[in-house]
């Protein structure tokens, strides 16, 4: 997150990646919203059986991920938590020295 309003993310299980970037928003107090404007892959190989043996793969594209919506509370001077608005999951994300 960059003070121009802007962020970048990246996440990653086992041999996948996935990147997104846009702006973010403090639309109310303790609130910040994230738009999705760009985010990689933009395709993905989807498997299209032909039968019980066989079959091929097609370059299908991704949707736009969505952003969101969360309040956060800083739980320390090295630790911030986001709950999601919607969903109720939330995320602790603590400072790397």
């Amino acid at each position: 997150m960059g003070p121009d309003l802007r962020y970048s993310q990246q996440q990653i299980m086992g041999r996948y990646m996935t990147t997104l970037s846009g702006h973010y928003a403090f639309p109310a107090a303790n609130v910040v919203a994230f738009q999705v404007e760009d985010w990689q892959p933009r395709t993905l190989p989807v498997y299209h059986a032909t039968g019980a043996t066989g079959g091929y793969y097609t370059q299908e594209p991704v949707p736009r991920p969505p952003g969101g919506v969360f309040r956060y509370k800083f739980t320390s001077p090295n630790s911030v938590t986001l709950q999601d608005t919607n969903l109720g999951g939330a995320v602790t994300f603590n400072r790397v020295r």
